[in-house]
C-alpha cells in the first residue's frame, strides 16, 4: 500500500512537473520591419531669349 501510494504520489508530482514546463515554454517573437523610402526629383529648366532689333533710317 505505501509502495502505491509513494509510486501515485511520484506520478503526480511528475505531472505536475512537466505540466509546469509546458505552460512556461511560450516565447513571443515579434519583428516589425518598417522600410520607407521616398525620393523627390524637381527639376526647373527656364530659358528667356529676348531679340531686340531697331533700325532707324535718318
Amino acid at each position: 500500500m505505501l509502495d502505491h501510494a509513494d509510486a501515485d504520489a511520484d506520478a503526480d508530482a511528475d505531472a505536475n512537473a512537466n505540466a509546469n514546463a509546458n505552460a512556461n515554454s511560450n516565447a513571443n517573437a515579434n519583428t516589425n520591419t518598417n522600410t520607407n523610402a521616398n525620393t523627390n526629383t524637381n527639376t526647373n529648366t527656364n530659358t528667356n531669349t529676348n531679340t531686340n532689333t531697331n533700325t532707324h533710317r535718318q
